[in-house]
């Protein structure tokens, strides 16, 4: 992760330290929600690819299966 400008609350992603709260600032309703990563290993490509099939299969999901896949607000997804 790379930012643009440095302040107070930047998080280092590499360093493990983003926590559910930062990302729910960073992404909220009144951000631009951009995110930039880099230095991805070649993998990368592959697994992003089978990831990406499987958000039509997930989204066609019946609600009951959906469900359970979805966290309360009480859970934290990460």
């Amino acid at each position: 992760m790379r930012p643009t400008h440095t302040t107070p609350s930047h998080a280092n992603a590499k360093q493990d330290s983003v926590t559910f709260d930062t990302l729910e600032k960073a992404f909220g309703p009144s951000s631009l929600g951009i995110l930039l990563v880099s230095d991805l290993p070649p993998s990368f490509i592959e697994l992003r690819h089978k990831l990406l099939s499987y958000a039509s299969y997930l989204a066609n999901l019946p609600e009951p299966e959906l469900g359970p896949l979805i966290p309360t607000s009480t859970e934290n997804p990460l």
